[in-house]
């Protein structure tokens, strides 16, 4: 199926190899390379389907993030293309990192062929199962796997910090596991031994940090100056919450993660605010060293 991606079409569903929209006449390949499947999530900054390149000799998924403009007034619309154009801009520079999505390509609004009209930006799709999933799926984690996530993760935030990025919203969701090679897992005899085999650290797994919608530049006047706070509260540092993210913000959110996948209980169940303390040791479901 092709996926119309004129967020005014009423009817975005065509056929696998169609050119233009049968409902609204939208040309469906972005840039003449990158189709829409399905849309995956639609929320207020814009939508994100999932996608295929065209161009690519194996048609690789990817995925395709449009913003959306049209319901904005013209000062929000300018700050929001602005967010938008930053977040590709970053892509393209951490996207190097074997840990972190490859940008495809960004289009701004008067550069895509059709009538839709709104920037997107392509980055390659991680096959695999966000940390969140396994949790939900596979019980809480533990020390062991929760050792494997720092190790495998720790160098992925010093890479991004060196860059002056602060990703600002770890969380399990934002964690995805992909899967080791078929072949590597041959000798596993059942599906569920084979999951379990590469979500507590097997060879050939490897964690990929995603989503940097959020992400921030730092500057040498960061703690002078308060921003917008964004991220997932839960798993979000006091100073971010006030609007002053850190690097160390994205240790603290890591941290906050990885209570959570050893004691499979919300964090604001593990906080105490009377006493202003973690409280998460008294969840553990097994010792920790």
């Amino acid at each position: 199926m092709s996926y119309c991606l004129n967020p005014k079409c009423q009817n975005p569903q065509n056929p696998d190899q169609a050119r233009f929209c049968a409902y609204c006449g939208t040309r469906l390949r972005l840039g003449d390379r990158f189709r829409a499947l399905r849309l995956i999530s639609i929320g207020g900054m814009g939508r994100t389907f999932l996608g295929v390149d065209e161009a690519d000799d194996s048609n690789a998924k990817c995925i395709i993030k449009q913003l959306s403009l049209q319901q904005q007034d013209t000062n929000n619309a300018q700050k929001a293309a602005e967010s938008f154009r930053q977040e590709a801009t970053r892509l393209q520079v951490l996207g190097q990192h074997p840990q972190i999505p490859e940008l495809l390509a960004y289009f701004e609004a008067d550069h895509q062929l059709g009538i839709a009209g709104e920037p997107a930006l392509v980055h390659k799709y991680i096959e695999g199962e966000s940390l969140a999933t396994e949790l939900e799926t596979e019980g809480t984690f533990r020390e062991n796997q929760v050792r494997q996530v720092l190790i495998e993760l720790l160098p992925v935030l010093r890479f991004i910090h060196s860059h002056q990025v602060i990703h600002r919203d770890i969380n399990p969701h934002n964690i995805i596991r992909r899967p080791p090679p078929e072949s590597s897992l041959s000798q596993l005899p059942t599906q569920k031994t084979r999951k379990r085999f590469y979500s507590w650290g097997g060879r050939g797994s490897e964690l990929f940090l995603v989503d940097f919608s959020a992400a921030k530049l730092t500057t040498k006047t960061v703690l002078a100056r308060t921003g917008t706070m964004i991220g997932s509260a839960a798993y979000t540092a006091s100073e971010q919450l006030m609007g002053k993210a850190i690097a160390t913000s994205d240790l603290y959110s890591l941290g906050v993660t990885c209570i959570h996948l050893l004691t499979n209980v919300h964090p604001f169940d593990m906080f105490n605010s009377l006493e202003g303390k973690w409280v998460w040791i008294d969840y553990l479901r097994q010792p920790v060293s």
